[in-house]
């Protein structure tokens, strides 16, 4: 399976602030295991407006400058990044104020992270084409992973080729998109100037589905930031792909039905980012969810229990085991 995992640990801070620091995560009480690609991390930012980063531990990739690469005051984010053979990630922070919680593992089974991320330049103005066919290989992606930066408040967002979702939005500073590709590996982006920097990190190639075109699971939850639930996800999901989708800055979390964090506490976490959360689902396929006006939920695709080893399935009826001398 690729998504597993789920927990909400907290990392230790990036310190020495404002230098690319390693964090070890094999370990308790995150215990990522041998052979994990990535992990996904919520980033939460209890200050002023910081510059922060993620990269997968050995890379030259160094996206954690001010200016360009800030989370707003107060503003929270989930991330994926990669980990090298030793479970190892490297994190960057400007200042005191931001938080690093693991919340997943990509198990490696269907996943890739590369070790420095590939940049691609849709053209401006409009919804265009990202092939990375080539960056993949031999691999046939179903989903990238997608790290976006820009020098200005820019309107910005990714979607599957052949969508018709249009919902550029405010993209301030530094985002991830995890959204599917078509079967030549394309997907699209809106890029509105070349102030915006586009990188691919990594692909799923299974253990997902990813739609076409994204299901609005906003449901019945009301605008004053009181918990409630989103509509159930497709079938089979363990887990969530959700594009939070907000006209300008906005206050939202979103957790596992039944689940009690609440980091950071409602009316101090606005976030003028687009913003992704990956995440775990109930027996029932449902997540829980908070917001104010302004704020919509849409399922992009659904994380897939892993399938039982052939060894251990049982056999069909009438067939009969033989041993073979």
């Amino acid at each position: 399976m690729a998504l597993a995992g789920f927990q909400h640990n907290q990392i230790t801070d990036a310190t020495p602030l404002g230098t690319w620091v390693s964090r070890d995560l094999s370990g308790s009480p995150f215990n990522v295991p041998a052979n994990a690609a990535g992990v996904i991390i919520e980033v939460v930012n209890t200050a002023g407006s910081t510059a922060y980063g993620a990269r997968k531990n050995g890379s030259t990739d160094d996206r954690a400058a001010a200016t360009t690469d800030d989370l707003n005051s107060n503003g929270h984010t989930w991330i994926a990044v990669g980990v090298d053979s030793s479970r190892l990630i490297e994190l960057n922070q400007e200042a005191a104020g931001i938080d690093w919680y693991l919340r997943a593992y990509f198990d490696g089974n269907d996943e890739t992270f590369d070790l420095n991320a590939t940049q691609y330049t849709p053209t401006t103005g409009n919804w265009n084409n990202v092939d990375i066919a080539t960056q993949t290989g031999g691999e046939t992606a179903i989903a990238a992973v997608i790290e976006a930066e820009t020098s200005a408040l820019e309107i910005a967002n990714a979607r599957n080729n052949g969508s018709t979702d249009n919902r550029p939005a405010d993209m301030d500073n530094h985002s991830w998109f995890l959204v599917g590709v078509d079967g030549s590996e394309i997907f699209d982006f809106y890029r509105a100037s070349t102030n915006t920097s586009v990188f691919v990190l990594g692909w799923l190639t299974g253990a997902a589905t990813f739609l076409v075109n994204g299901i609005n699971r906003t449901g019945t939850v009301a605008t004053d930031e009181t918990f409630g639930d989103l509509d159930a996800l497709s079938t089979g999901a363990i887990g969530g792909y959700i594009e939070v989708a907000a006209s300008g800055a906005a206050d939202f979390h979103v957790r596992k039905k039944g689940d009690t964090d609440d980091a950071p506490s409602p009316g101090d976490d606005t976030n003028e980012d687009m913003s992704s959360w990956v995440g775990e689902v109930d027996g029932s396929r449902i997540a829980e969810a908070r917001r104010v006006s302004g704020i919509d939920f849409f399922e992009l695709g659904i994380a897939l229990a892993a399938a039982a080893p052939a060894s251990l399935l049982p056999p069909r009826r009438g067939m009969r085991h033989m041993l073979v001398r």
